[in-house]
């Protein structure tokens, strides 16, 4: 019997300043497609791992780094790589976490979403997506 696949539904934040990420964070309720399995995850303490500086680019960028993964709110796995892509036109991100330092709880899947608002430091708005009328 196949198991039945993940929903995922949640939120994520990020902001950077000077082309650092200063701040990283995702929250997620991961349920399956039955009904069953339904529990949270929640991503923090994101290091970036490399001397490279994060540039937002509407052609889209891939970085790498480490975050905290706590489960139903209890600390689960700490330091855990992870690697991160945002599409085309900041309208996707999906975020990886290395299946061997998570007990291939994401069974090596992405967690995947799509970017509602895009503000740079100052605040100004760069993208808003609409939902459809």
């Amino acid at each position: 019997m196949q198991e039945h696949p993940y929903i995922l539904a949640g939120n994520w934040t990020m902001d950077d300043t000077n082309k650092k990420i200063t701040d990283f964070n995702v929250s997620f309720t991961m349920v399956r497609a039955d009904g069953s399995d339904r529990h949270t995850h929640e991503f923090t303490n994101f290091k970036h791992v490399s001397a490279i500086p994060i540039i937002l680019d509407p052609k889209g960028i891939a970085f790498i780094g480490m975050m905290d993964i706590k489960s139903n709110g209890n600390d689960k796995w700490f330091g855990v790589p992870i690697t991160v892509s945002i599409g085309m036109q900041f309208n996707t991100i999906s975020i990886t976490p290395n299946p061997k330092y998570t007990d291939n709880d994401f069974m090596g899947q992405p967690i995947r979403g799509v970017f509602t608002s895009l503000k740079d430091q100052t605040g100004t708005q760069l993208m808003i997506t609409k939902p459809p009328a």
